[in-house]
């Protein structure tokens, strides 16, 4: 049985079709859908939440499409994982479907290292220490009299390796693409070559997807950002096999809402923070008596340190503004002390709200993803840093008076 939801979309089942698996798909995949209960006079009905992907079930698999197009989920993930050096936008907006957008992530990545092997992967210097019968590096005399009867030495060595984390990380990452069951058609070659010439030079070692984060690198392995950049996507979004153990699928879900936010912080940095008036700043800590709060965006005077405006992005389709929402941005507002204060929406909102609250405006605005990334992200960099301006010159106002 194929389920196939739209993003935040309810679905009718009859009874007969759902009744075997719907407590299932409830206990395993509550955070990403919705069951609703059948009344006498109702059916099954499911309801995607803020999630794509694919969730597999004793009877089938949940496909989970999203409201924004193919294009623009590549785009979002392109900023959001700094993968720029890849340039394969042209190859990934040609797909239709979530699978294939899949596909096609997973055999890049396989190409990417299928070329670096060829021209030799990434070696470092790892300590050893064995008994050798030969002298390597330096003598462990400590260790070596605790068997003086033994005629091999205890040796410590630097040896030269490829079996480090930097490849220990991407092998993980193919055999979890292989393990899924959605890489498949003409991309599941590339892959399966990839894993098999990289298994020869690296051990397989289970690593998270927070591993491929805060990574340092040089001159000899600046090309193993992008695709460590790859790898942290589908381990970030690929979870362990639930349930029944048979399963030929494991689930892959991407948080809309996540990416959304990293993406519209990451967009709007790269062009913010380049200029000399305003500084953007991220997830910045504010005490709040017991425990901290964390606004998504703080723009800032880049020479006075002042807050601007502060900012939260809500990955919401098509609902009136929440009122926690707007309680939550204001409350930032109020302990910053500035008095601008924007909910970011991914689509146009239904009802755009706007009000002024003794001097702290709240308003809405959108990264709208009916458009194409640049020009939806352009409006919105026009309209924060006119508020911003607007912002600026009543301080300035106030200042004067005082």
């Amino acid at each position: 049985m194929d389920i196939v939801l739209q993003e935040w979309k309810k679905q009718e089942f009859s009874r007969a079709e759902l009744d075997p698996y719907a407590e299932e798909i409830h206990r395993e995949y509550s955070l990403y859908v919705d069951v609703i209960h059948p009344t006498f006079s109702t059916e099954w009905v499911l309801q995607a939440k803020g999630y794509v992907g694919y969730l597999p079930f004793s009877g089938g698999v949940i496909e989970i499409q999203p409201k924004v197009s193919v294009a623009n989920l590549f785009g979002m993930l392109d900023v959001a994982y700094g993968l720029k050096s890849f340039h394969i936008l042209k190859g990934l907006t040609d797909t239709s479907s979530l699978a294939d957008f899949y596909s096609r992530l997973a055999s890049i990545l396989a190409r990417r290292v299928l070329t670096r092997s060829r021209k030799g992967l990434y070696r470092t210097y790892r300590s050893e220490s064995s008994s050798l019968s030969f002298i390597r590096g330096r003598i462990d005399v400590r260790e070596s009299l605790r068997s003086p009867l033994d005629p091999a030495l205890v040796c410590r060595y630097e040896d030269h390796t490829t079996d480090v984390e930097e490849n220990q990380l991407i092998l993980w990452t193919l055999s979890t693409i292989l393990r899924s069951g959605l890489c498949s058609g003409e991309y599941l070659p590339p892959v399966r070559h990839a894993y098999r010439i990289l298994s020869r030079f690296t051990s397989l070692q289970h690593f998270s997807h927070t591993d491929c984060m805060g990574r340092l690198y040089n001159r000899l392995n600046d090309d193993y950002e992008p695709m460590h950049g790859l790898c942290r996507f589908f381990l970030e979004r690929t979870g362990p096999s639930q349930g029944v153990s048979n399963r030929r699928m494991l689930p892959f879900v991407i948080s809309m809402h996540q990416l959304f936010e990293e993406f519209v912080a990451k967009w709007l940095a790269a062009r913010i923070n380049s200029s000399d008036r305003y500084v953007l700043r991220t997830q910045k800590s504010l005490d709040a008596g017991s425990f901290n709060i964390y606004p998504d965006l703080v723009i800032e005077n880049r020479e006075t340190g002042e807050p601007m405006l502060v900012a939260d992005t809500k990955y919401k389709i098509g609902l009136k503004v929440a009122p926690e929402d707007v309680n939550q941005v204001l409350a930032y507002s109020i302990k910053l002390g500035c008095s601008e204060a924007v909910l970011i929406y991914p689509f146009v909102t239904e009802n755009p709200y706007s009000h002024d609250w003794n001097g702290t405006n709240v308003r809405c605005m959108e990264f709208n993803l009916d458009r194409s990334i640049e020009e939806g992200g352009e409006v919105l960099l026009i309209e924060l840093l006119n508020l911003c301006m607007q912002a600026n010159e009543k301080r300035v106002q106030e200042t004067v008076i005082l």
